[in-house]
């Protein structure tokens, strides 16, 4: 059974309606109200395909490998915002009437506790049940303890600016069609003074940490995952990373996968691919048989030296040989690497010591973008 963990105001209706109109309407559970106890989502298993709610009371906490769970996380203080103004439009919310009739600064004085770090809570509420008790010295601390543990159950775990990219990766991943785009709710963009409300609750971000931690860890996973997903043989996606393919001959094939900046096309006609802004980037090489090496030009580099450049292969980091001949009469320096035995895929990462921008080792320049190095005229070659 898949199931959608809602989490209030980070796009669920989306998803919901999306993935729920792929099932037929006796096997979908959408849009219904919460679930509440462990007792109420076993009496759905094996009714329903797809299941998405709110949860509450720990119901999720012995729901099983066979429950996939997706939640979706949203950057935090548009979350807060959306759900402040989701209270002041709706008459049924017990703080309705204070969110209309305080002032923005007010309300989060007296009331922010309830928005802040929402989406955390939410979280580890949803397979732990409550955090209060005698126990229990301080809520945040229960939360950040439980909030590990729940992340290690989800299987899907999407930042809200992704749905979109995700919904279509899954259905392909999942061999799924989904038929419905659903439209996305809109406020009316009057209700409130958006700059100032983004102003007070920007000013409580020391009480926002464990929802940008989980906004963090959510980009981070969503990005594993659909890096995954790209390279899986299987589902045929390597044509959606073509502009990040700097060489391809045949079934020979170059892509450079993590940690690189877009294609550059200089003035002499050259493409370049800047590294950053993180030290390491990822290359996925699929070579031919007699195919030996890995080779590639850094035309520049940014307070890092040749002999610094460090390779690896796999997931279990198996270091690379590495050579670098000397700069042309342009500056230029060819890299090679010896490739792992046998034709690929293989995935290597190179890692340089530091990423610095241009502002902080150039004299005058005004460019704050973090890089390492700029490669150009990657190839595969046999000797």
């Amino acid at each position: 059974m898949y199931f959608y963990l809602h989490i209030p105001k980070t796009g669920g209706q989306t998803v919901a309606e999306r993935i729920g109109s792929a099932f037929p309407p006796e096997r979908a559970y959408f849009l219904r109200g919460p679930i509440a106890s462990e007792e109420a989502l076993a009496a759905l298993k094996g009714r329903y395909d797809f299941v998405e709610a709110h949860v509450r009371g720990g119901a999720l906490r012995n729901a099983g490998d066979e429950v996939r769970v997706i939640c979706t996380v949203r950057e935090p203080i548009g979350q807060v915002i959306s759900h402040y103004r989701h209270i002041r439009r709706e008459p049924r919310m017990s703080l309705h009437r204070a969110a209309n009739q305080l002032s923005p600064a007010a309300f989060f004085e007296h009331y922010g506790d309830i928005l802040l770090n929402f989406q955390a809570r939410c979280l580890a509420v949803a397979f732990f049940g409550t955090g209060l008790g005698p126990r229990v010295a301080s809520e945040t601390r229960w939360v950040l303890d439980k909030m590990g543990e729940a992340l290690d159950r989800i299987t899907w775990l999407v930042p809200t600016e992704s749905i979109d990219e995700f919904c279509m990766l899954w259905s392909v991943e999942q061999g799924i069609h989904l038929p419905f785009e659903a439209s996305r709710n809109r406020a009316a963009s009057g209700d409130v003074d958006l700059q100032r409300l983004r102003d007070v609750v920007a000013g409580s971000m020391e009480r926002l940490g464990l929802d940008f931690t989980l906004w963090s860890l959510a980009r981070e996973a969503y990005a594993q995952w659909r890096r995954d997903v790209l390279d899986a043989p299987h589902l045929g996606l390597r044509r959606l990373a073509n502009a990040m393919c700097p060489y391809k001959a045949g079934e020979s094939e170059i892509r450079l996968t993590r940690g690189w900046y877009p294609r550059v096309e200089r003035g002499d006609g050259v493409s370049e691919w800047w590294a950053g802004p993180m030290p390491a980037s990822e290359i996925l090489v699929t070579n031919a048989a007699g195919e030996r090496y890995l080779e590639f030009e850094v035309a520049v580099v940014l307070g890092i030296a040749a002999d610094q450049f460090r390779f690896f292969a796999g997931p279990e980091r198996r270091p690379l040989r590495h050579s670098h001949g000397e700069p042309d009469a342009s500056g230029v320096v060819l890299h090679r690497v010896v490739l792992p035995p046998g034709p690929g895929p293989h995935q290597i990462q190179v890692i340089v010591p530091r990423v610095r921008s241009p502002m902080e080792i150039i004299e005058g320049a005004t460019d704050p973008t973090r890089r390492s190095f700029a490669s150009q005229r990657w190839r595969l070659v046999t000797d």
